[in-house]
């Protein structure tokens, strides 16, 4: 026959209900001296992520014991990704009827890197002059084009981990905004 002190019944998170909140419940024994019986004291200890206080259970006379759950912070990549919104530094365009800004993703996250080539292109027929695409940054605006035509010009924009912008293998970092310029357009 199992003895009374050592039979307990457990559950495991995973088979709950998710609104359920989930607890962990430990036993200790203790004996106030040699040849009696154990005292059980139980004691819930919340799962991480859950709100629940630890109290003892039964009985009032037993020496609980009490272990605090340890939080464990983590950001998932997802959140980390989030941070690369391309459409937060795109450009103001000068002529929004005729100019337009779009974008790939070339790859897919690594970590969370993520690598953008942006593009800013005429949508009538004009050809211009000068085409440029420059990244903002704290020390003022760099040409950060990578492929220029007669109406368009791309660039490639890596986004870190961090949600920071840069282009040109880094050279040009802390882009906070993309300009794109067209000058000297006419018709063909």
């Amino acid at each position: 026959m199992i003895p009374p002190e050592d039979v307990y019944i457990s559950t495991t998170a995973h088979i709950l209900p998710v609104s359920t909140p989930i607890t962990t419940t430990r036993t200790s024994t203790t004996s106030s001296s040699p040849g009696q019986a154990p005292e059980i004291a139980t004691t819930s200890i919340p799962s991480v992520g859950n709100s629940v206080t630890p109290t003892p259970a039964t009985p009032s006379t037993a020496a609980s014991v009490t272990t605090p759950a340890t939080t464990m912070m983590t950001t998932t990549s997802a959140e980390v990704c989030d941070k690369c919104d391309v459409n937060k530094i795109a450009p103001d365009l000068e002529d929004p009827v005729n100019t337009y800004f779009t974008f790939d993703v070339d790859k897919p996250a690594t970590g969370c890197q993520m690598v953008f080539q942006v593009h800013c292109m005429r949508s009538d027929t004009m050809i211009c002059e000068n085409i440029n695409i420059f990244g903002t940054n704290p020390t003022g605006n760099r040409g950060i084009a990578t492929g220029v035509t007669l109406n368009s010009v791309s660039s490639t924009l890596t986004c870190e981990a961090d949600g920071s912008w840069s282009a040109r293998d880094g050279d040009v970092t802390m882009i906070s905004k993309i300009v794109c310029t067209f000058q000297g357009c006419v018709q063909p």
